[in-house]
């Protein structure tokens, strides 16, 4: 243990400027082509071969001499289009682009996790994979599908990933069993009436009271006949409407998304949507369509998996403590957790000395990078030695 964390902290440095290098540098969604060129780069050094995968995603592989179970390890690479506010020297080059939900930190972990297994390469009894995945915000769809669908996690026995928490105290681990994230659905209504004076709206139909009317009432919906202890949270943030001030709104845009952790009260808030939203209509003679697109699944953890992480990282001198509650924050390596068993981690940067996730001044304690790097270190070389 004593080995590898001093292994650890003579890397430390290097692991901080890969985060540094691709903070000042990010790239959106899919389009993630020197963040690509960089790790290709960073693997190439180390004498690590690896696969290129829809593009941008990359996937290096550091195997022993003997054995064939397969380990793999995840970290998501892309950017949000958000404006950066913080001062300090490495930030963003990029205007309206942000590495503001800690990818930067993932990709830089999953580096330093391949530096330190590759030291014990010859050890390993079986294969690492480094997984380098693109486009994890682009909801909904996203980027852990191509990873999946290419079938090179054939034959992967567990999958673990970790994600910046900053609402745990920094380096502290959390997980749980079961739900640990929700399933993440797109909403888009769009609601017709028909345009008049403000000053004779007998003479039209309000797109716009509609909408407002209809908000109000699916919440009340929700509230009342969902049973009370299952999660479900359904919230618009962006509504297009009207012309002009004194014009009756013809037509009226929601957009929105829904969280779930039930398949069932996935389905049933989807018909609930639809029957109010018809209801609706007949009320204020409006015409409605939805557009409803499932995102990503809920995360579900295997109860297996994080035993074996829970005891793993305890020989290694660290914990996984357990998390008192899920959240409604979604994240596509739900999809990698329905192909194959594994488990999802929250590493903490604290409030005190960080910015939300999502937030232009988001700033994590480049510190809690080493324990990133233990606890997949520490992972692989449990299961592979």
């Amino acid at each position: 243990m004593q080995n590898l964390k001093k292994l650890i902290a003579e890397f430390e440095n290097e692991i901080i400027q890969h985060r540094r290098h691709i903070h000042q540098n990010p790239e959106l969604s899919n389009f993630e082509l020197q963040t690509s060129a960089y790790i290709c780069a960073c693997l190439d050094k180390m004498q690590i071969p690896y696969k290129k995968i829809a593009k941008t995603g990359v996937v290096g592989f550091i195997k022993g001499k003997k054995g064939n179970k397969k380990i793999a390890f995840r970290a998501d690479i892309d950017a949000l289009p958000i404006n950066e506010e913080n001062t300090f020297e490495f930030k963003s080059k990029i205007k309206n682009c942000m590495h503001a939900c800690g990818h930067d930190m993932h990709t830089a972990i999953l580096l330093g996790t391949a530096k330190i297994l590759k030291h014990y390469e010859k050890s390993l009894k079986g294969e690492v994979l480094l997984i380098f995945q693109p486009a994890e915000e682009a909801s909904p769809k996203g980027g852990s599908r191509s990873i999946i669908e290419s079938g090179i996690l054939k034959d992967v026995s567990l999958i673990y990933g970790l994600h910046l928490w900053p609402e745990a105290k920094a380096g502290k681990i959390f997980s749980k069993k079961g739900a640990l994230m929700a399933a993440s659905d797109f909403v888009k209504i769009h609601i017709k009436g028909k345009a008049s004076h403000a000053a004779e709206p007998q003479k039209g139909v309000d797109s716009l009271l509609a909408a407002s009317h209809w908000i109000s009432s699916i919440q009340n919906i929700l509230a009342r006949e969902i049973e009370i202890f299952e999660p479900r949270i359904l919230t618009f943030g962006k509504m297009n409407s009207g012309t002009r001030y004194n014009v009756l709104a013809e037509n009226t845009i929601l957009e929105g998304t829904c969280r779930t952790f039930n398949p069932q009260i996935r389905k049933l808030v989807k018909e609930k949507i639809k029957t109010s939203l018809k209801a609706n209509d007949i009320l204020f003679k409006t015409q409605s369509t939805l557009e409803y697109k499932e995102g990503y699944n809920a995360l579900i953890n295997n109860d297996e998996a994080l035993e074996f992480a829970k005891n793993a990282a305890e020989k290694y001198g660290l914990k996984i403590e357990d998390a008192n509650k899920a959240s409604m924050c979604a994240e596509d390596y739900s999809f990698y957790l329905d192909y194959c068993k594994g488990a999802f981690f929250w590493l903490g940067t604290g409030y005190k000395h960080c910015a939300p996730l999502h937030h232009p001044l988001f700033n994590p304690d480049e510190s809690v990078m080493k324990i990133g790097v233990l606890l997949f270190s520490a992972l692989a070389l449990e299961f592979l030695m």
